[in-house]
This record gives C-alpha cells, sequence and structure tokens, in this order.
C-alpha cells in the first residue's frame, strides 16, 4: 500500500505542478481566458494562482508540510471553479457540457485534497519523514523526559503525584516545589493504596510505564 499511496501522491501533486508551470509559461493566452470569464485584475491572478497550485503539488510530492499545501489547492480550486466553470449560466448545449466537466472535475479535486488532509504527517516516503534533524530532535527529548521522570520517581517516592500540570511541570523544569497533589491513598493508611494511580505530566503520547504507579507522557504532541 505504501507503493500505491506515492504513485497517487505522484500524479496528484504532478498534475497541480504542471498546471502551475503552465499559468507561467501560457500567462498572456490564459490572462485573455480569464478576463473573458470576469476575472478581476487577470494579468496578476494568473500567475498568482499558478504560483499557489506550484507549491501546493511540490508540497504533496516531498511531502513536506502537506497539509498546508493541500490547503493552498482547496483555496485555489473553489473560487475558479466558481467563477471560471459556472455552466448554469451557458446557453450552447455542447459549452455547457463542457463546463460541466470541469466544474465537476475541480469539485472531485477538492474532495480528494480534503481526504488527504486527514492523513497523519509525516508521511511515508516523504523529505519531512527522512529529516535527521526531526529524528534527533524527538530521540533528544525522549532522553531528555526518561531522565526527568527518574529524578521525580525518586524525589517522590513509588506513590507518585496526581495530575497538577502546572506543579509537574515546574518539577520537569527543575524548580522548586512539592508535586502537586499526593494520592488520597497515601493520605489515609485505612485506604489500601491502589496501583492504578497515574501521574500525568502533560499532554503527549503514552509510552513506557516507569513504574506500577506512574505512566511516562512525551512532552511533545503526537502528530
Amino acid at each position: 500500500m505504501r507503493k500505491v499511496f506515492v504513485l497517487g501522491r505522484a500524479i496528484f501533486g504532478g498534475y497541480f505542478v504542471y498546471s502551475g508551470l503552465h499559468h507561467f509559461r501560457e500567462q498572456q493566452q490564459m490572462s485573455g481566458y480569464a478576463a473573458s470569464k470576469g476575472v478581476p485584475a487577470a494579468e496578476l491572478a494568473v500567475p498568482a494562482s499558478g504560483a499557489l497550485i506550484l507549491a501546493g503539488g511540490l508540497s504533496v510530492l516531498t511531502g513536506v508540510k502537506p497539509r498546508e499545501g493541500l490547503a493552498a489547492i482547496v483555496a485555489f480550486l473553489i473560487p475558479v471553479t466558481l467563477q471560471m466553470h459556472r455552466f448554469w449560466e451557458v446557453d450552447d448545449p455542447g459549452q455547457r457540457m463542457n463546463e460541466m466537466i470541469n466544474f465537476s472535475k475541480n469539485m472531485a479535486l477538492v474532495g480528494a485534497s480534503l481526504t488527504m488532509m486527514q492523513i497523519r504527517e509525516p508521511w511515508p516516503v516523504s523529505l519531512e519523514s527522512a529529516r535527521p534533524a526531526r529524528r534527533t530532535r524527538n530521540r533528544q527529548l525522549s532522553l531528555k523526559f526518561h531522565q526527568r521522570d527518574d529524578q521525580l520517581h525518586k524525589k517522590h517516592g513509588a506513590g507518585g503525584c496526581l495530575a497538577n500540570d502546572d506543579a509537574n511541570q515546574r518539577a520537569l523544569a527543575g524548580e522548586p516545589g512539592e508535586c502537586a497533589a499526593r494520592s488520597p491513598h497515601q493520605e489515609s493508611s485505612a485506604v489500601p493504596e491502589v496501583p492504578s494511580t497515574r501521574c500525568s505530566y502533560a499532554a503527549g503520547v503514552s509510552s513506557r510505564p516507569v513504574s506500577r504507579t506512574k505512566v511516562l507522557r512525551y512532552p511533545y504532541p503526537a502528530r
């Protein structure tokens, strides 16, 4: 499926790269056509729209900021389709059919773009997923958080602490202060300690349990 996904990306992104370059190669001709459709400042609108879909196509091809690239493609398709392909206003049956085909095609591309925006980043076989800096940063953050979590575990004992983001973040930063809240099982000897008590430091991705009462969480959100 990965190969199929890459092939689909190449076709989809390549189409917009080609269309964007075509806006520059045939700028004069396309400006005249856009002006005949009532587009204001067509001489500026054609190269600007070409740059927009060229950037969007390259984003999809390379996998760099693909959601932003897809948003640029949608921002181009919707106004252009509604302005340039108003088939309901055409009287000639043949021309109306052509405009309807172009209208339907662009709406299908909008739907595909919106669907692809839901794919989690980084995309497979993309420049963003292959960047060494990203992998190095993730490893460094993971190692730092593991070390800080071990320090907190030694400081507060096996009972851990209850969730309080402000106090826990201060503890993670190395600032002095007690844990935000202690487990009620630690304050009352009549109630046995429940092993499922957990300490939540920040919103993030759950990782390995450090002890039976604490769960490690990465300091950066899942994407």
